[in-house]
């Protein structure tokens, strides 16, 4: 039974941190203690440094094990040179029937044998029918005796219910006796290193000693800076004010304990190499060594870097070139940094500044050495924060600008350079970075650069009505032309997402006449073009991009633009050159805004869901709706929920499909967020289709019709669907009007792929109506325009649609070839239900029919490669980095394949597999 806790102790620090992780640890510590239990001794070592968690991971270990008895013993530091010390704490309190020696009988008698024999009677004289369970904690610090009586005993105890567990920070420390390091670097010793907390269980650990939890980007940061260690990230969340740990400006201080054994290792140490820590902490975690030795003012360093290696303070890794020096852990140079002072500290910045062989080096040491005002000084980091976001990088020039804000004259400027800071924040999709800058803008609250910056926030909330009034009264105060120049190109991205393609088109010319502006939103030139292919304007809109060179050429600073062209040519039913273009495009987007990366991952699935590539068309959806969750791009939600949702619907995978579409926003209308209106209600209108429930997809689409005329048929193909559930309704009139009217629309731009839909729908209204001839001359002008553009499922669903109407026209023969077809590209896409609906038909022709389950494949490749991978051991972050995927992606396939086969574990699947099932 779970028991008390025998590794407590009243003055133990690490008691009061919360236990996080550590699942494959506690699976592999369960597993010994099973073969312990079955008469095969076991012996585990725990390694990692001071704080990492090797005596929790233990006492989370004994509190959950069932049916042992525990001996527990720790070293102290204190009393190494007392002689069974340790020993002697596992050999008391014995029963009453043993006959075990005491630690002062053992030191008498000096016998290491003897001793190792005594802890063999205890453990014998244990409770039958339980396992024993020996835990020396901190065996480092154990005297030397007893680790060679405990290696003595452990030797004879493999064929015995016992289970050993030992903790070091390194095998290789110096202080284990040669016969147990011997005995722990055995092959059939189990040896678990511990690492750091991943960042999601750090920020887990934060939320559950803070009020509030952490920005995601302050964890980041602790993590980096205590490699996780949870003894050190406890202390630090309890030390340093959350808006300390959260704010990018602030140097994070190493915990106060530490920092005192730290600064006492560095006291010990001659003068010179006390001078060269300080200028080593000074140049960061890292440093080129002559540099270095120049800051400290020291000829020859290496005597010092040597003291200092020896205190454990600096080493100088094997690199190629100049050598270079290390802190061995960022919290020793934080530690060493923080001790040295203030004045100290500015004094060697200044002559880092001077010694520096970089712009960005000069800027950082002049920046860390100011401690007031200094309008040069911010002029020039906002002259590199401009050169660093041309350069692609946001955090760098987030940083930079943010910065400058806090050295600027006055409050204008600061305000000025602090909305360039936010527009970085929002251009790296740290959203709640950039919302917590806004609050805390300086100056007048109803200047333009305010209004701009709370329109900016409003408009990646997906608040389109909010962010057009805020952006348009920012544009009415604005006279400043790059601020101006910013406002435009929102005001454009605003009315994208209303379809409104006129206001598009103005504020787009509007914003082209300025000036450009480093901290542009990147996203002007594709919503452009955009707006010209939803105003049916394609070729106008290729004219855009005339210039633009071959797809493999161009770079990453028209990305935007070949994803426009790309977005162009699908919607105008040129979808392999979409496909080719937004495939070109994608690795282009990586170091571009955080919304150009999330749409050049559903435009291209979109793309791979028209050309019969479902199995990509998921990968690239899920990443980008992964990617649009991760960086708070809630304006784009409903489009990269819903292209998902409804890939997933024709799949089958109902349950799936509803899972993406349940964080969608209801409000949509108050928004005005119309184009993420028209995503939503049609992945809810196919869902409520698959469901048998037309009235359910007939209210979702219903109230698009008000807006259908402002966009082109083939951006967001809805109709088909509204036309269909109208019929299934029998409101044969409503029916007819929505056919009537795209079909006006379609022709006069040649919309292929929109008529071939739309004769598929006419024939079922017509077949409805009993017009026969009618319904059947629409089938084919159906399937004419479906042999103009690349779109096996809708092809494959007129010619279901088609063969249903000839079997039921008695012309069962011409019926069973359209249906056959339909059969094997639904097969050959995965699409379940359509499937199961052509085998009905062609069953019902005469010619017998196939069960689903012997012609669909239960994974698609993509799904069966991850199980086969999960097979073998590998955990989630281990195939995502072999078939460079996101975690995220692969934990939503594995949610796919736990749907399918029916199984809730990797257990169950590894078996399941392994069966060859």
């Amino acid at each position: 039974m779970p028991h008390a806790d025998p590794l407590r102790t009243p003055d133990d620090a690490a008691s009061d941190i919360p236990f996080f992780g550590r699942e494959e640890e506690l699976a592999a510590l369960n597993s010994c203690l099973r073969a312990a239990a079955n008469g095969t001794g076991r012996l585990v070592l725990i390694e990692g440094r001071p704080g990492i968690g090797k005596t929790a991971l233990v006492r989370r270990f004994l509190r959950l094990a069932d049916h042992v008895t525990t001996l527990v013993a720790g070293g102290v530091e204190d009393e190494t040179a007392l002689a069974y010390g340790v020993l002697g704490r596992f050999l008391s309190p014995a029963p009453a029937s043993a006959s075990v020696a005491t630690a002062e009988a053992l030191r008498e008698r000096a016998d290491v044998f003897a001793a190792g024999s005594c802890l063999l009677d205890r453990v014998s004289c244990l409770e039958d029918g339980r396992t024993a369970v020996l835990v020396l904690d901190d065996a480092h610090w154990a005297d030397t005796p007893s680790l060679r009586a405990l290696a003595f005993a452990l030797r004879r105890l493999d064929t015995d219910r016992v289970m050993a567990v030992l903790t070091v920070p390194d095998l290789g420390d110096a202080r284990l006796p040669e016969g147990l390091h011997r005995l722990l670097d055995d092959d059939s010793t189990l040896r678990l290193p511990l690492r750091g907390l991943p960042v999601a269980q750090l920020a887990a650990l934060s939320a559950k000693l803070l009020a509030e939890p952490l920005p995601l980007s302050a964890v980041m940061r602790l993590h980096e800076h205590t490699h996780g260690n949870p003894l050190h990230a406890c202390a630090l969340l309890r030390q340093v004010p959350p808006a300390l740990l959260a704010s990018p400006d602030t140097d994070l201080p190493a915990p106060r304990s530490f920092g005192l054994l730290v600064v006492a290792r560095l006291a010990r140490c001659a003068y010179p190499t006390q001078q060269l820590v300080a200028a080593a902490s000074v140049l960061g975690v890292t440093s080129p060594l002559p540099l270095a030795a120049r800051l400290a003012a020291i000829e020859d360093p290496l005597p010092a870097v040597e003291e200092a290696a020896a205190q454990d303070l600096l080493h100088l890794p094997l690199t190629v070139g100049a050598p270079s020096l290390a802190f061995p852990h960022p919290l020793i140079r934080a530690a060493v940094y923080h001790h040295i002072g203030p004045a100290r500290r500015a004094a060697l910045h200044t002559r880092a500044a001077l010694l520096a062989e970089d712009d960005f080096s000069t800027l950082k040491h002049r920046l860390l050495a100011a401690a007031f005002p200094d309008p040069p000084l911010a002029a020039d980091l906002a002259a590199g924060a401009r050169l660093a976001m041309r350069a692609g990088s946001g955090a760098t020039a987030a940083l930079l600008a943010g910065h400058a804000a806090r050295l600027a004259a006055t409050d204008t400027a600061r305000a000025q350079l602090a909305v360039e800071a936010t527009d970085a924040l929002l251009h790296d999709g740290r959203v709640p970075e950039a919302t917590e800058a806004v609050g805390a803008l300086p100056g007048d609250s109803a200047s333009a650069s305010h209004r701009y910056a709370r329109g900016r926030i409003a408009l990646v909330r997906g608040e389109a009505h909010d962010a057009r009034a805020l952006l348009q009264d920012a544009w009415t105060r604005c006279a400043e032309p790059a601020l101006a120049r910013r406002i435009a190109e929102q005001l454009t991205c605003t009315c994208l997402i209303q379809c409104s393609t006129a206001s598009v088109l103005h504020w787009a010319n509007l914003a082209q006449a300025l000036p450009p502006t480093a901290f542009g939103s990147g996203m002007l030139r594709f919503a452009h073009m955009a707006a010209l292919g939803m105003a049916g304007a394609t070729t106008e809109g290729l004219a855009h991009v005339q210039g633009l060179p071959d797809r493999v050429l161009v770079q990453e600073d028209d990305a935007d633009l070949l994803i426009g062209r790309g977005v162009l040519r699908l919607w105008s039913d040129d979808v392999e050159g979409g496909h080719a273009d937004l495939r070109a495009a994608l690795p282009l987007c990586r170091r571009g805004p955080a919304a150009l990366q999330v749409l050049g991952g559903v435009l291209l699935g979109e793309a791979e869901f028209r050309l019969g590539r479902w199995d990509d068309a998921l990968l690239h959806l899920e990443s980008a709706s992964a990617t649009c969750t991760d960086t708070g791009q809630l304006w784009l939600e409903p489009m990269a929920y819903g292209q998902t949702a409804v890939v997933l619907a024709a799949r089958g995978e109902q349950g799936l499909s509803a899972r993406y579409l349940h964080p969608l926003r209801s409000g949509n209308e108050q928004c005005h967020n119309e184009l993420g209106r028209l995503h939503s209600a049609r992945a809810l209108a196919h869902l409520a289709a698959l469901r048998d429930a037309p009235e359910q997809a007939v209210s979702a689409l219903r109230p698009l019709l008000e807006g259908a005329a402002r966009v082109d048929p083939g951006v967001v193909p809805w109709t088909d669907l509204l036309a269909e559930s109208l019929v299934e309704l029998g409101e044969y009139h409503e029916a007819e009007e929505v056919l009537g009217h795209l079909e006006e629309t379609a022709s006069a731009r040649l919309r292929h792929s929109a008529l071939a839909s739309l004769g598929r729908i006419r024939g079922t209204l017509l077949a409805a109506r009993h017009d026969k001839e009618a319904a059947e001359r629409a089938y084919l002008d159906g399937l004419g325009h479906a042999d103009h553009v690349r779109n096996p499922f809708e092809r494959a669903r007129i010619g279901l649609d088609f063969g249903a109407f000839l079997r039921r026209s008695g012309r069962r023969s011409e019926a069973a070839v359209h249906l056959r077809r339909s059969m094997a590209v639904f097969t050959e896409l995965g699409s379940a239900p359509y499937l199961a609906r052509c085998e009905r038909e062609f069953a019902a022709c005469g010619y017998g029919g196939t069960s689903i389950s012997t012609r669909m494949p239960p994974l698609t490749p993509q799904e069966l490669t991850i199980a086969r991978l999960v097979t073998t051991g590998r955990t989630n972050r281990q195939i995502a980095r072999e078939l460079m995927l996101s975690i995220k992606t692969v934990e939503c396939h594995l949610s796919h394949i736990y749907a399918k086969l029916d199984n809730s574990s990797r257990v169950a699947l590894i078996n399941r597999l392994s069966a060859g099932r």
